[in-house]
């Protein structure tokens, strides 16, 4: 639900209060609170809706008020393009109530409703594409496997990430060190309604912690771990574009997630367009090539 305008705002953007509630989210108030900020092309007729997710929870929006993406913002808006920025209030979007084991797949039903409000609601015309950045790329990555929007989105990005696709080797220090993410662990914890220490963090390697990330992997999502749950993650999409955009200069461990998700994908069937960037780092909105890439991957006939 769209509240009223939202301050302080975006230099030339609008900017909206949004309550977005999951029935199968156990949460207070603070967990469903979002903010929405448009801005709209005055070229016509239209091309389409570029909607876009930041990284770690959101909570900041994607641009980050870098100087590169404002400018990139702006050759989008004079190519025809309504672009759209999510972010997440309070702990961020992936944040569950302490002491209730949910899990990203239930979470990520929060930036997935607003990916299709704002394609139902904000749409003028053209073509509907979603993007995001490091964990960002995450949430688009879950709100495509499990809640169906391959059949409104035209394109989708995925940017430095996903850094979850493997949460079994993101939690555990065997098999493929490279994928663990001995610093970050809390993230993965939190879905689960842990503030610290939890199982990931931890390091706990047990049958059941395995099955559950397994399930709540970017790569492997399925809910039917979960009570009511019937979803099997669908990875082939045949009415959207897939590309990714992975800095050259990126830790190995975000590229071999963003390389786990690429494999699954063409397991699946499911065509990529996969650009490696030199000189890139993690954040594409501190790289002019890597948001060149993005303007062209987006633009494109």
């Amino acid at each position: 639900m769209l509240g009223g305008a939202s301050t302080p705002c975006i230099t030339g953007w609008s900017c909206y209060n949004a309550t977005i509630s999951s029935p199968d989210v156990i949460e207070n108030n603070s967990g469903k609170k979002a903010v929405l900020a448009i801005r709209r092309t005055n070229v016509t007729p239209v091309r389409g809706l570029v909607w876009m997710i930041g990284g770690h929870a959101g909570q900041v929006f994607w641009d980050r008020g870098t100087t590169l993406a404002r400018t990139w913002e702006d050759r989008m808006v004079a190519a025809g393009y309504d672009l759209v920025q999510y972010r997440h209030t309070g702990r961020g979007w992936p944040w569950a109530m302490l002491g209730n084991r949910q899990g990203f797949i239930r979470t990520a039903c929060r930036p997935a409703t607003a990916i299709r409000w704002t394609h139902d609601n904000w749409l003028r015309g053209g073509e509907f594409m979603i993007l995001g950045s490091s964990q960002g790329s995450a949430a688009v990555g879950w709100a495509m496997a499990m809640y169906g929007l391959d059949s409104i989105v035209d394109r989708a990005v995925y940017i430095s990430g996903p850094p979850m696709s493997d949460l079994i080797g993101a939690c555990l220090d065997t098999g493929d060190l490279a994928l663990a993410h001995p610093g970050e662990s809390g993230l993965v914890d939190e879905p689960d309604g842990y503030d610290s220490n939890g199982p990931c963090t931890l390091r706990t390697d047990t049958p059941d912690n395995r099955n559950w990330w397994l399930h709540n992997s970017v790569e492997t999502a399925d809910d039917t771990i979960l009570p009511g749950g019937a979803t099997i993650g669908n990875y082939r999409y045949s009415g959207t574009r897939v590309g990714f955009i992975i800095g050259d200069k990126d830790s190995i461990r975000i590229r071999l997630h963003a390389q786990k998700l690429i494999d699954g994908f063409a397991a699946a069937g499911q065509p990529t367009t996969v650009m490696h960037i030199p000189g890139m780092g993690h954040p594409i909105t501190q790289s002019q090539a890597g948001l060149d890439a993005l303007f062209n991957f987006l633009t494109a006939p």
